[in-house]
């Protein structure tokens, strides 16, 4: 159970950190009408926000829908308890993501998305300082999983295959696959 619910962490924080890193390219080829949340005005800033993260990453719809919550302060319009906190986790997940600050992921109520949340800033921190050490710092049941993210994401930022050396069986091929010429 507790691999399954590693695999699982890393699977979600692939996906999370290919979002997050995704270049901030807008083509903009017709007007689009999105459909946001009846507080946002579609002349103003934070529309424009949204749109531009919505095509800039297709798949990071809940990303782009947090960040927003985030501007508009939407979370506190939330009549249910469980969802208000629900809400307020993902924007703090975001807000710890954007700044890389770990202590802001101490705010989330949910013990997963604590968990991920310190993972992904920890993966952050060490991939940027060049500094795996900085794995070691995180609960012993998610040491490995931060290293495994570290050497994908260092492979795939450097450029280099030799990091997917360091992975294991799927996940090393998974590496490798991104340098794989056709």
């Amino acid at each position: 159970m507790r691999n399954v619910m590693i695999l699982l962490i890393l699977t979600v924080l692939l996906l999370i950190v290919g979002c997050i890193q995704q270049p901030q390219q807008v083509v903009v080829v017709e007007e689009k009408d999105y459909e946001t949340f009846d507080d946002v005005d579609k002349n103003g800033e934070e529309y424009e926000s949204y749109t531009m993260c919505i095509d800039s990453c297709d798949s990071c719809v809940e990303s782009c829908e947090q960040a927003l919550f985030y501007e508009l302060d939407l979370c506190d319009d939330i009549e249910s308890e469980s969802r208000k906190q629900n809400c307020l986790d993902k924007v703090y997940f975001a807000e710890a993501i954007a700044s890389g600050t770990l202590t802001k992921c101490d705010a989330i109520d949910d013990e997963d998305d604590n968990s991920a949340c310190k993972v992904l800033v920890t993966v952050d921190a060490a991939v940027e300082q060049n500094n795996i050490g900085y794995c070691d710092e995180l609960n012993e049941e998610f040491v490995q999983v931060c290293r495994d993210s570290y050497y994908m994401e260092s492979a795939i930022n450097e450029n280099d295959p030799s990091y997917c050396e360091a992975l294991e069986n799927s996940l090393k091929e998974s590496c490798l696959e991104n340098f794989e010429v056709d």
